[in-house]
């Protein structure tokens, strides 16, 4: 039946995991025929098969599992669950790509078995008849529970001896039937067991594949799988029929697809499409064939259009506000809404596309108060804005093109957080104060890349924190930098030798999902950066930079110890790393705070006692710099 399938291709998908992972661990030694096996299997896994109607007309390569009627008939590993997608935009002769199509096979549904009525006999409570099968699954042993029941009737039996005949048989009659009730739940539990187990071995083998074997296929193969895997995954998420078993798997594949599909929009390499899939990818994507032949994993990523990547941006909100959601899969969306957030940012060449040069042909410069790849714009960014439009491989016309994608993109984007941002707003302040110290840094982290569009929202987001949440932030923060050291919270920790372990082998050794493996004074340090990250963005605007005033951020940076802590040159790195890590966004903050609030007394005045306070660590600092730059520049 279905259960024993389930198994089937639980095992045959770990058997697959395992042996792309042997052959990945072997590539260095195998070379070209390694490879190749590997894109092979990859190719009979992730490759969406065509009807043959579909071939003759797009002319396109044909699948590894050439004619897809015993994909219609239910034959081999994937069974009879062939939902003809249109997720590439082809028509309806595209068939799912294989590993889509079974993790619609293995979807765990909420099995829900209604319990009889009886009248004289009562369903006994079933969990006090629960034994271990051959599998290993809790399910509800049978002969245990008949002979309880058997039991009961003739316990009844005394009760009711000068009762017609009749009654043994209804007796008799709701034995039966208690009985076959607890055989359907306890289908039920296999099935469910049976979905779990193969939905564990598909989630293993969708990470061991993009985390070791998904490069050996082409780039311009890589991109659409993974963004078929990402709307796949994002729509169970943010489905309230998806049981709450599978979430947590879920949300970390889609946490791991779209960190892959930003390396590959980041990638540098070109590519060069065979003029046999031309047609198709163009077909697919509604786009030029001309502009598809030769490009860069930014032109597949941007090539897509606004549309479908604001698409997957507004099925992350959905996933992130469902009531059953919880910390360990909010927090993996937080990380998907962050790169991706950081995948849709300006690139250098659009960048440079907004200075005056690019600006006089006629195309406007996009909106200023945006993000590079992983913070705000530095000085050189800065300056870029200002630098010539000429490149030596992109031509004027690309230039224009991608100006016009990036705007479009923003504006999609902003589109949907207007039409949740307040929703989910409140959910990561919720999450920044309550959850785990590993999601709170998420949260953080988050919030931090959302507000950089709050100034088109006439700063919104940034006054709904300040009346709900700052005060709760700002108990945080004094608790960072608290100086009684049986704080939990307090940074002092991290700066001890020997305090918090160590932090290099923290950032390999910590489970993404749960936080398990992190020290707490490692978390601690996380949440702060975050936060510190947060307040800075906050800072750069008249509101939130007053509101760091009026709460006394200066003054308890004024007055953290820390900062005298500083350690000298024979301490270990890590101890001086640490120290670094924790100074360099208090200096940011009170630097940004002057240049946000310049003729306000108050600031300047507590400023200076930051500089005066602590003139003995940063004077320190300023001369090992100078030192550093006389020894590089001689």
């Amino acid at each position: 039946g279905r259960v024993c399938e389930l198994y089937q291709k639980a095992w045959l998908l770990r058997l697959l995991t395992l042996e792309l992972h042997l052959v990945g661990a072997e590539d260095a030694s195998g070379g070209d025929h390694n490879t190749n096996y590997v894109a092979e299997l990859l190719q009979l896994l992730l490759e969406k098969s065509f009807t043959e109607q579909h071939q003759q007309q797009n002319d396109g390569p044909s699948s590894l599992f050439g004619n897809n009627n015993n994909l219609d008939n239910g034959g081999g590993l994937l069974g009879s669950r062939a939902n003809v997608a249109n997720s590439a935009g082809g028509g309806g002769e595209v068939m799912p790509r294989p590993f889509l199509e079974l993790l619609d096979y293995i979807d765990m549904p909420n099995f829900t078995v209604t319990p009889p009525s009886t009248r004289l006999i009562s369903l006994p409570n079933l969990s006090s008849f629960l034994d271990k099968n051959r599998r290993g699954n809790t399910t509800v042993s049978l002969s245990h529970l008949a002979r309880h029941l058997l039991t009961e009737r003739q316990r009844l039996g005394w009760q009711h001896a000068a009762a017609e005949a009749h009654q043994a048989s209804e007796i008799d009659l709701e034995i039966r039937t208690l009985v076959r009730h607890a055989a359907r739940v306890n289908s039920a539990h296999e099935a469910q067991a049976g979905s779990l187990a193969a939905f564990t071995a598909w989630t293993q083998l969708v990470q061991n594949v993009l985390a070791r074997s998904l490069h050996v296929l082409p780039i311009y193969t890589r991109v659409p799988i993974l963004f078929d895997l990402l709307e796949a995954t994002i729509a169970r998420v943010a489905s309230e029929d998806t049981s709450a078993t599978i979430l947590p798997g879920l949300c970390k594949v889609v946490s791991a697809s779209m960190a892959k599909l930003r390396a590959e929009r980041l990638s540098a390499v070109t590519y060069t499409i065979p003029q046999n899939a031309v047609s198709t990818l163009a077909s697919r994507a509604n786009t030029n064939p001309r502009s598809q032949q030769i490009g860069s994993g930014e032109d597949l990523v941007r090539g897509t259009g606004p549309g479908r990547l604001s698409r997957l941006l507004d099925g992350l909100m959905q996933s992130v506000l469902r009531v059953s959601s919880s910390y360990p899969s909010r927090g993996n969306l937080y990380v998907a809404i962050i790169q991706y957030l950081r995948l849709c940012a300006p690139s250098a060449e659009a960048a440079r596309s907004s200075s005056p040069s690019i600006q006089s042909t006629g195309v406007s410069s996009m909106s200023t108060g945006t993000q590079e790849e992983d913070g705000m714009l530095s000085s050189s960014s800065s300056s870029a804005l200002t630098s010539t439009s000429e490149s030596n491989d992109v031509s004027m016309w690309q230039i224009e093109e991608k100006v016009v994608l990036q705007r479009q993109q923003d504006n999609a984007d902003f589109s949907v957080l207007q039409s949740v941002g307040d929703r989910l707003v409140a959910v990561l302040c919720t999450d920044a104060t309550t959850g785990a110290p590993i999601w709170q840094s998420m949260a953080f982290a988050c919030l931090d890349a959302i507000l950089q569009f709050d100034h088109r929202h006439s700063f919104r987001w940034t006054k709904y924190i300040v009346m709900r949440y700052f005060r709760e932030f700002i108990i945080m923060l004094n608790l960072n930098l608290s100086s009684q050291t049986d704080s939990p919270l307090s940074l002092l920790h991290f700066l001890r030798p020997g305090g918090g372990g160590s932090f290099r082998s923290m950032r390999g050794g910590v489970d993404a999902s749960s936080g398990a493996g992190m020290d707490p004074n490692v978390a601690s340090l996380f949440v702060y950066e975050n936060m510190m990250a947060m307040f800075l963005r906050l800072s750069m605007t008249k509101i939130g930079a007053k509101a760091l005033v009026d709460h006394g951020v200066l003054r308890m940076l004024t007055e953290a110890s820390f900062v005298q802590m500083m350690p000298d040159a024979s301490a270990d790195k890590e101890i001086r790393d640490r120290y670094d890590m924790i100074l360099l966004p208090a200096l940011r903050l009170v630097s940004s705070l002057q240049t946000s609030l310049p003729y306000d007394l108050e600031v300047a005045s507590l400023s200076v006692q930051f500089l005066s306070f602590h003139h003995h660590p940063l004077g320190t600092i300023l001369e090992d710099r100078n030192r550093s730059s006389s020894s590089s520049s001689s």
